[in-house]
């Protein structure tokens, strides 16, 4: 059995739930009755909560076994389906992860001889899927969808518990770590964090209030976004391995920056979206490497709790993001948000750079 292809295909199937609330619930939480504000304080508290649970049950996961903490958090994410299909909006704050993301990335890691090649499929693959969360949300009821995520869930845990456990439970839970300096240097993923929640989850929201689409007509903006962006995620290693991981990253989110500010400027639905689609890919296409680059520089007992406490740096700050975006979005000031998250890029792309470009030099 192959244990490490088992993990990559639990981890990609997950993506078809990310695809389709990408899209769908901004406007699934609109048509319950809420505002933007309202819609904006549920996915930041949302976020909130699942910073909390990935930390706590990244610590667990340590301690008393990865597969359980898996499925605490499966568990906690069909809990939330179940509730989104009675109409109770506040089901979406237990959505978070979607997955277990941090959990199984230590997995991988834990097999894998190749961080960044394996980090690569799992990315691309879980974005192609995506493609297919993206279509569901444009052609089905959203309660469908949410019954359909619920099956994925349990076909996805189902994998992890086959694979079994992967490395030895310390037995007792701690949050601290040995490697806190090294971890504590990516605290600038907050800033990012924050730009992000301003506008990434509301985006679908705010093609709506812009330019008056809906899911059906931005399904394909989203098909088309993510199918690009799992063909870029493949090319990532190769240009890492050229120019280094660090400028990499960098020189990618630089030139994605520069879209960001001209995105709320454009003046069609058409150019809006081909701008959204180049964006998304420069922004994340190196998301791979970044997180094996991460990882790389923790201890492997401790890969875990690291980066659940990396997730937290970003997570946090994500979730204020919304409720000011949402605010904003409220007040009818549709640019704005667009303008403060780049600022916030900015800091935070040119702060990593200045304390990882040694790091990135010596391979």
């Amino acid at each position: 059995m192959n244990r490490l292809l088992f993990l990559i295909v639990s981890s990609m199937i997950t993506g078809i739930t990310w695809g389709a609330n990408s899209l769908l619930m901004p406007l699934y939480l609109k048509d319950l009755g809420l505002t933007p504000l309202d819609i904006g304080t549920i996915i930041a508290l949302s976020i909130l909560f699942s910073a909390f649970m990935s930390l706590i049950l990244s610590a667990y996961a340590d301690a008393f076994g990865k597969v359980k903490g898996l499925t605490i958090q499966t568990s906690l994410s069909i809990l939330g389906l179940i509730l989104l299909i009675a109409g109770i909006p506040f089901g979406y704050l237990t959505l978070g992860g979607f997955g277990g993301g941090t959990i199984k990335m230590a997995m991988i890691s834990d097999l894998s001889d190749n961080m960044e090649r394996d980090l690569s499929r799992v990315n691309s693959g879980s974005i192609l899927f995506s493609v297919l969360g993206s279509a569901m949300a444009g052609l089905l009821y959203p309660k469908y969808v949410f019954l359909i995520e619920i099956v994925l869930f349990l076909v996805s845990i189902s994998l992890v518990v086959i694979v079994g456990e992967v490395g030895k439970p310390t037995g007792k839970f701690k949050l601290g770590i040995t490697s806190k300096r090294t971890v504590f240097k990516f605290s600038t993923d907050s800033l990012i964090g924050l730009g992000a929640g301003m506008v990434i989850p509301l985006m679908s929201l705010w093609f709506y209030l812009k330019f008056g689409v809906g899911r059906e007509e931005l399904a394909p903006i989203y098909i088309i976004s993510e199918l690009t962006l799992a063909a870029s995620s493949m090319l990532s290693p190769i240009l890492s391995r050229k120019i280094g991981t660090v400028n990499t990253i960098f020189l990618t989110e630089l030139v994605s920056i520069l879209l960001l500010v001209y995105l709320p400027f454009t003046g069609s639905f058409i150019l809006a979206s081909a701008v959204y689609v180049v964006r998304n890919v420069l922004m994340n296409m190196t998301s791979p490497i970044r997180e094996a680059f991460i990882l790389k520089l923790i201890p492997r007992e401790e890969r875990t709790r690291g980066n659940g406490i990396v997730n937290m740096f970003h997570a946090i700050p994500r979730a204020i993001g919304p409720e000011i975006g949402g605010t904003l979005f409220n007040l009818g000031n549709l640019t704005l948000p667009f303008l403060i998250t780049a600022s916030l890029y900015s800091v935070s792309g040119l702060a990593f750079f200045l304390m990882f470009r040694k790091t990135s030099a010596r391979g």
